[in-house]
């Protein structure tokens, strides 16, 4: 029984912080899975962490990340580079796969920043899609649900609104190839 107590005083300690951290405005949970090895800042990731923005994950062969916060999960999937951005994941490489589920709408909307393009779900409903950057070509598959696809124009400053014709909708069950737009990844 003593030992049960020690046990939960001591995971409360350890895992507190980090979950408290984690449900700020700016940081999310890091779990890891798989054989293979995750980098979090070109170091070997603990099977548990929060990151913060600007935290890079690589997710070599064999394994995945899980980045999560209330509302919505992220997954940089085997092979995938990605940098946390406290509101959005940067595709550097490979694919992330969303699922957004709100059940409170005042919550942040993740947002899947790769290239000139925004991607996020249209609504608080659950939405489940997939972005993947395979050499510069851009591919958005919406499986539950619909989602926005948003071009930024790099003569565009930073701030100002985006224009409605910069932004387009790709509905659920679809798969589209985005226009090479921009030159290079979000990096």
């Amino acid at each position: 029984m003593l030992a049960r107590w020690i046990f939960l005083c001591a995971w409360a300690i350890l895992w507190m912080p980090a979950a408290s951290i984690a449900d700020s405005s700016s940081g999310a949970t890091l779990r890891t899975y798989g054989s293979g090895r995750v980098l979090l800042n070109g170091k070997p990731a603990p099977v548990s962490s929060t990151l913060f923005p600007n935290d890079k994950l690589e997710a070599g062969a064999g394994s995945e990340a899980h980045i999560s916060r209330d509302g919505w999960v992220v997954t940089v999937t085997s092979d995938s580079v990605a940098r946390f951005e406290g509101d959005a994941v940067a595709l550097e490489k490979g694919t992330v796969e969303v699922v957004v589920d709100f059940d409170d709408i005042s919550l942040p909307q993740i947002r899947i920043r790769v290239g000139c393009y925004t991607v996020r779900a249209v609504s608080s409903e659950r939405t489940a899609y997939a972005v993947i950057e395979t050499d510069g070509n851009v591919v958005v598959d919406a499986q539950i649900n619909d989602v926005y696809v948003q071009f930024r124009d790099h003569v565009t400053k930073k701030g100002s609104p985006a224009k409605e014709s910069d932004r387009y909708i790709i509905q659920r069950d679809h798969r589209e190839n985005l226009p090479k737009k921009c030159g290079g990844t979000a990096k």
